[in-house]
């Protein structure tokens, strides 16, 4: 089996919280359970690979890999979220601006509108004075 040493070294309280969950014999702090554990931690930093120490290390170790990958993804996703949501906003203001611009020139238009039907009577009556 192949263990990285360097890796145990440098995660070895990561291993030991592992080793607590897996054996919740050694929660406690008294002295015999704290004996235990530092002899453990210290059986584990001279050989990981013993039949009682590899499953904690794999499960240590590709666990710890697992969380960072899942805590890059979930980064990349709220990364990706936050730029959805600002296109969001930007096509929402662009599309208050056509809504504005919209209603600026139906209120002109209707305006004009009534314009024209006064023109049209004025120049209606006109016609009619000069028959």
């Amino acid at each position: 089996m192949n263990i990285d040493k360097i890796w145990v070294e440098e995660n070895i309280d990561e291993i030991m919280n592992v080793f607590i969950k897996v054996n919740p014999e050694f929660k406690s702090n008294d002295n015999s359970s704290r004996a235990c554990k530092s002899r453990h931690k210290k059986k584990m930093l001279e050989n990981m690979d013993t039949t009682m120490y590899r499953p904690i290390y794999h499960i240590a170790r590709f666990t710890k890999v697992k969380e960072m990958t899942l805590r890059r993804l979930i980064r990349e996703k709220i990364e990706m979220i936050q730029k959805l949501n600002d296109e969001i906003d930007e096509i929402e203001t662009i599309n208050k601006d056509h809504h504005e611009k919209y209603e600026a020139e139906r209120k002109k238009n209707c305006e004009l509108e009534i314009e024209n039907r006064k023109l049209k009577k004025r120049i209606e009556e006109l016609e009619k004075n000069m028959s």
